[in-house]
C-alpha cells in the first residue's frame, strides 16, 4: 500500500514538473507566432493593401498571440509568463502599427523582425534549458517522496 501511495506521489510530482514548464513551451510559440505576424505584417504593408483587422483574423496560428493581439485595444491583458520589457514591446508594437507612412513602418517592422528573432531563439534556448530540469526535479521529488513513505 505505501509502495503504491509512493508511486503515485512520484507520477503527480513528474506531472506538476511539467505543467510548471508549460510556460517556456507557451512563451516559445508566443514569440514564434509574434515573429510570423510580423512578417506577414511587413509583406501586407509592402505589396498588399489589406486592413489590419484582415490581417488579425487571417492569422492562422491560434494561441496566446492571436489572442493578445485581437484583444489588446480593448483589455490590454497579456500573458503572465511575457516580463515587463516584452510587455512593453508588445504593446509599443501594437500601439504604432498603422500610425506611421509605409516607408518609415517598413524600416521599424525590419528592425523589429530582427529583435523578435532574437527573443524567439532566447525563449527557445530557455525552453530546451528549464523544460527538462522542470520535469526531472519533479520526477526526483516524487522519488524523494517515494524513499520517505516506503
Amino acid at each position: 500500500m505505501r509502495l503504491f501511495f509512493g508511486i503515485i506521489c512520484c507520477f503527480i510530482c513528474t506531472v506538476f514538473g511539467i505543467v510548471l514548464s508549460e510556460k517556456y513551451v507557451k512563451r516559445c510559440k508566443f514569440f514564434k507566432d509574434f515573429s510570423c505576424f510580423n512578417k506577414r505584417l511587413i509583406s501586407e504593408v509592402s505589396f498588399g493593401q489589406k486592413r489590419l483587422s484582415e490581417i488579425i483574423e487571417d492569422f492562422s496560428p491560434d494561441g496566446d498571440f492571436k489572442t493578445s493581439i485581437s484583444k489588446f485595444s480593448s483589455d490590454n491583458v497579456l500573458p503572465e509568463y511575457l516580463k515587463a520589457d516584452e510587455k512593453a514591446l508588445f504593446a509599443d508594437y501594437v500601439n504604432g502599427v498603422g500610425k506611421k507612412d509605409k516607408e518609415t513602418q517598413l524600416k521599424e517592422l525590419n528592425e523589429l523582425n530582427v529583435k523578435l528573432s532574437g527573443l524567439s531563439d532566447l525563449s527557445e534556448i530557455e525552453l530546451k534549458k528549464y523544460r527538462p530540469l522542470y520535469i526531472k526535479l519533479g520526477f526526483l521529488t516524487g522519488i524523494a517522496i517515494l524513499i520517505m513513505v516506503i
